[in-house]
């Protein structure tokens, strides 16, 4: 994907219904991973997306990293029909907006 931060193969979903809301920082115990990835840049800086489902089908996520100046954030996704696709949750199912606010993030920590 030209333009981006994070090296992702080919762009992702992007339905318009597909919002994302930043959130409090959450709680994953009880929920499930369902995706992970990691970006590293020079001087082993790295960024971190955890994205999470809760038992009720709920998408969450989680940008960090190990460094103590990033500032975490947390967000819910919002009219997630893409992910109601069971178990196979991989780099082709992450929503365009995601990825987009994901790259932001990491330009404002970097």
């Amino acid at each position: 994907m030209t333009g981006s931060v994070a090296a992702w193969f080919k762009t992702g979903p992007s339905d318009p219904c597909i919002k994302i809301r930043m959130i409090e920082p959450f709680d994953a115990r009880g929920m499930r991973r369902v995706y992970g990835r990691k970006d590293q840049f020079k001087f082993r800086l790295t960024f971190n997306m955890n994205i999470w489902k809760d038992r009720e089908g709920h998408i969450y996520v989680r940008f960090w990293s190990h460094r103590y100046e990033v500032d975490w954030e947390s967000y819910e996704i919002l009219g997630s029909s893409v992910w109601d696709c069971g178990p196979s949750f991989d780099e082709d199912s992450v929503p365009q907006v995601l990825r987009e606010e994901y790259d932001n993030w990491i330009l404002s920590n970097f």
